[in-house]
C-alpha cells in the first residue's frame, strides 16, 4: 500500500509493504546476485503467521534532480538488510525493545546467578524468538575469565570452613561473625598446611 502527499513540491510518501509465504531457493551463480543476508532477514521480518510487514516513509524535494523515489526505497531495502546482518540484534530490538540488551549477558563470577536486569534481557530476547520461529541462534559459552577462577575458589573455601555445621545457613559464611570466620580459616589453613596462616 502506498500513500504519496506533495506540499509545496515536497514529497511526503509512505509504502506499507506486506509479503506473505516468502520462500527461497537455493544459492544462485547469477552475476546479479546482491550478496545480502537475505535468509537472516527474512527470518527477523517474518512474523509466526509467515507475513512480513515493511514501512519505508521516503521524503524529499521534487526540485531536486538528484532525487529517485525508486533508488531511495532500494538503498533502505538495502540498509534493512546489511542491518540484519552487521547488527541483528539492533534489529531484534527495533523490533521487541528490550532484547537487544541479550546479546552480551555475563553472570556474576564464580556463579550462574545473573546480574540484575539480564533476566528481564532474556525473557525480551525469549519473547522476539518465539515471534520469529525462523529465527535460530547459538549461544557459545564465552571463556572463564580471572574472576571466576578467583570466585569458584573463594565458594570451595567458604564451603570447606561451613562444612562441620549442621544446619548451614543458605548465606552461608557470610552469616558467621568476622571473628568467627577467622577462627575457622586459621583451623583449616592448619588443618591442610600443618601450620598457622600468616596475615598481610
Amino acid at each position: 500500500r502506498f500513500h504519496y502527499r506533495i506540499v509545496d513540491r515536497e514529497l511526503h510518501a509512505e509504502h506499507h509493504i506486506i509479503v506473505r509465504e516468502l520462500q527461497w531457493g537455493g544459492p544462485s551463480a547469477s552475476k546479479q546476485s546482491v550478496g545480502w543476508p537475505i535468509r537472516l532477514a527474512t527470518a527477523l521480518l517474518k512474523n509466526p503467521d509467515g507475513v512480513i510487514r515493511i514501512s519505508l516513509p521516503v521524503t524529499g524535494s521534487l526540485n531536486d534532480p538528484s532525487f529517485h523515489i525508486t533508488s531511495i526505497v532500494w538503498k533502505m531495502l538495502e540498509h534493512l538488510l546489511e542491518k540484519a546482518a552487521l547488527a541483528p540484534f539492533e534489529l531484534v530490538g527495533q523490533l521487541f525493545p528490550g532484547a537487544q540488551r541479550a546479546q552480551d549477558v555475563e553472570f556474576i563470577p564464580g556463579s550462574a546467578a545473573l546480574p540484575p536486569g539480564a533476566a528481564a534481557s532474556l525473557s525480551d530476547l525469549g519473547r522476539a524468538l518465539a515471534a520469529r520461529p525462523a529465527l535460530q541462534i547459538d549461544i557459545p559459552a564465552g571463556p572463564a575469565g580471572p574472576d571466576d577462577a578467583i570466585a569458584l575458589e573463594d565458594a570451595r573455601i567458604d564451603t570447606l570452613i561451613m562444612a562441620g555445621d549442621r544446619h548451614p545457613h543458605p548465606a552461608g559464611i557470610f552469616t558467621l561473625p568476622l571473628p568467627e570466620r577467622l577462627r575457622r580459616f586459621a583451623a583449616l589453613y592448619r588443618a591442610r598446611l600443618g601450620k598457622p596462616p600468616v596475615y598481610p
